[in-house]
């Protein structure tokens, strides 16, 4: 069973979108799109948990949604 890496960090990349940096090394990005109709055009506004992330203090998104549906991006330098 394969381990899913921890986030070791988040920042936003464009209005839509966000990148999220993993222990492995890997960055993915992830849209905001669906998440962010309920906020109409506001800027996302993003915090590290324990668990995930928090978008705008409202949506808590998992750190397993951020790994599984993020499209992969980079790698950290």
């Amino acid at each position: 069973m394969t381990l899913m890496p921890d986030i070791k960090n988040v920042e936003v990349n464009s209005a839509t979108t966000m990148l999220v940096y993993f222990s492995n090394g890997i960055i993915k990005i992830f849209d905001l799109k669906p998440l962010m109709s309920s906020f109409g055009n506001t800027r996302a506004q993003i915090k590290l948990n324990p668990e995930g992330a928090v978008l705008n203090d409202k949506i808590s998104i998992s750190e397993y949604d951020l790994w599984a549906r993020g499209r992969f991006y980079g790698w950290a330098k």
